[in-house]
């Protein structure tokens, strides 16, 4: 049983991802890189960002759906490649309304 235990506790996600919710609100967030992935429920875009003060070094977020069609292959593979001359920014703002819950994302 000692080896079991110690088996399992060593065992710890590669990765841990962030969600959007848990971004510091109106803060930047450098994009260090862009990439699309498959999940159980579709593709969609996973971005790193460049954690704040208090934050881990490199955070993992999910981008929501609606960005996967907006968002295409050769936008990511250029800004990964360094395409753009400057890092841009995400920033979540503050929810607009009780009609609308969806976070509202601005690059910058």
């Amino acid at each position: 049983m000692a080896a079991l235990k110690e088996v399992f506790n060593k065992c710890v996600p590669k990765v841990s991802y962030t969600k959007i919710a848990d971004l510091r609100e109106n803060m930047e967030y450098k994009i260090l890189k862009l990439e699309r992935v498959a999940t159980p429920y579709g593709e969609t875009i996973l971005i790193s960002l460049e954690g704040l003060t208090g934050d881990e070094a490199v955070l993992t977020v999910y981008m929501p759906r609606r960005y996967n069609e907006a968002i295409s292959d050769d936008m990511i593979t250029g800004y990964n490649n360094g395409a753009c001359e400057e890092r841009l920014h995400l920033v979540r703002r503050a929810v607009g309304s009780a009609n609308n819950k969806h976070t509202r994302l601005e690059l910058c």
